[in-house]
């Protein structure tokens, strides 16, 4: 019978570990994102924006069984007051991926 691993626990102070990533260049974007951002008119600038400035929405944060990496929410606004969510995960680097984003509302 497979034993089930426990999870590891979540990131605490999120956001100001997600600003010392971008602030150091310690990022990647996930081909998904790219697809998306392309698709739905989103800017890469406009996720770093909402990235650096949005809050946490930790009731959107999931757990990816695959993976075992947490991924977590972030939403905001742009300079044009779009509303966006990103998800965001970790490497055991500590280098934060960029997965997807869209638009709040539409």
């Amino acid at each position: 019978m497979k034993r089930k691993t426990s999870r590891p626990p979540k990131i605490d102070h999120l956001l100001d570990i997600v600003k010392k990533c971008i602030e150091l260049g310690r990022y990647i974007s996930c081909l998904h994102l790219e697809q998306r951002e392309e698709e739905r008119g989103i800017t890469r600038r406009e996720v770093l924006h909402v990235l650096l400035n949005g809050f946490h929405e930790q009731k959107k944060d999931g757990f990816d069984e695959v993976y075992q990496k947490w991924h977590y929410a972030i939403r905001g606004k742009t300079l044009d007051a779009r509303e966006l969510r990103v998800f965001i995960s970790f490497d055991e680097a500590t280098k934060m991926i960029i997965i997807t984003t869209y638009e709040i509302g539409v």
